[in-house]
């Protein structure tokens, strides 16, 4: 299964993703959620088809969405203009916009991984975890 609403994000981090999602309204980037949690049986199913390559459950994985607290990170979100093409148009400008915006608020972008880029992957910056955690 899989969820889009931003409910399904942890406390600390729903509030941050709140102002992204604003920033790039204001930006005209019509944000779509595509995804914020899924269960790891999901995420096992995405491995296999190569929708996900990372081997690890992501920071979008939990048992069950209804879990309490939620534990989702991470979020995919794309400028609605690029959904319409079967790659998302990686080279669109909209991505380097949105991934601008995510860095003024301190979240990690996918679109600056050096091995294989995930241009829709937003995530709470690796040194916020360690504070969420503690």
């Amino acid at each position: 299964m899989v969820v889009t609403s931003i409910q399904s994000l942890h406390p600390l981090f729903k509030p941050i993703v709140v102002e992204f999602i604003a920033l790039c309204v204001q930006e005209r980037l019509n944000p779509v959620i595509i995804n914020t949690y899924r269960t790891i049986d999901q995420h096992k199913r995405n491995l296999k088809n190569g929708t996900s390559w990372r081997k690890s459950p992501s920071l979008h994985c939990g048992k069950n969405p209804s879990e309490k607290p939620h534990r989702a990170l991470a979020i995919d979100i794309a400028p609605e203009k690029v959904l319409a093409y079967g790659n998302w148009l990686p080279k669109a400008p909209e991505w380097q916009t949105m991934g601008r915006i995510a860095g003024q608020l301190g979240l990690s972008w996918g679109g600056l991984w050096h091995n294989q880029k995930d241009y829709s992957h937003f995530e709470i910056n690796k040194r916020l975890i360690k504070l969420i955690d503690d």
